[in-house]
């Protein structure tokens, strides 16, 4: 990805990084979160901490652990850069004007991927992009995953075997498609 800059809202002020993403660019699924957090601020990549770890671990267990039925995938978040109140705060929730700021410019990456299929991780990604994506599947974000146990999490299996269904139908949809 080439270098980007953005001064739209006063995040700007406080992050390390713009994250706008990580995966293929060719992806036939994007992943859109909530936001970064602090290990995804100085990383300058998404989903690199806890939440990120048992996404791929999701992800994984939902290919039942082979590589060759792992789909593309690009992963990104509502809002590019860290909410926090001041550089080195607590993580926050990004607000509406910072979610609304960005939102361009998430629109213009996945317009750039053209995925098949979008996930939503959580309430404030659908929340603010189903209008854009009707077609979209939603699952728990991740980080409510890990407060509610992670792996042990009663959600977690749920969660795994929609994935599963969901690459099925991709896998279906694409089957002649090089590159799945």
């Amino acid at each position: 990805m080439k270098q980007f800059e953005c001064t739209k809202c006063g995040l700007y002020e406080t992050r390390k990084s713009i994250v706008r993403g990580r995966g293929d660019m060719d992806a036939k699924i994007v992943f859109i979160g909530e936001a970064p957090g602090k290990d995804e601020d100085r990383a300058g990549l998404a989903f690199t901490g806890k939440s990120g770890e048992l996404l791929e671990q999701m992800i994984l267990e939902a290919t039942e652990f082979n590589l060759n039925l792992r789909p593309k995938i690009f992963i990104t978040n509502t809002c590019w850069c860290r909410p926090c109140d001041y550089a080195s705060g607590p993580n926050r929730q990004p607000s509406v004007e910072e979610i609304i700021a960005c939102k361009g410019n998430v629109l213009h990456l996945i317009e750039e991927i053209n995925p098949e299929v979008i996930i939503f991780l959580g309430e404030i990604a659908e929340k603010y992009y189903r209008n854009f994506f009707k077609e979209a599947f939603k699952l728990h974000h991740p980080a409510y995953l890990l407060r509610t146990g992670g792996k042990s999490s009663p959600y977690y299996i749920d969660q795994v075997n929609k994935l599963k269904e969901i690459f099925q139908v991709l896998s279906d949809k694409l089957i002649d498609i090089e590159g799945w």
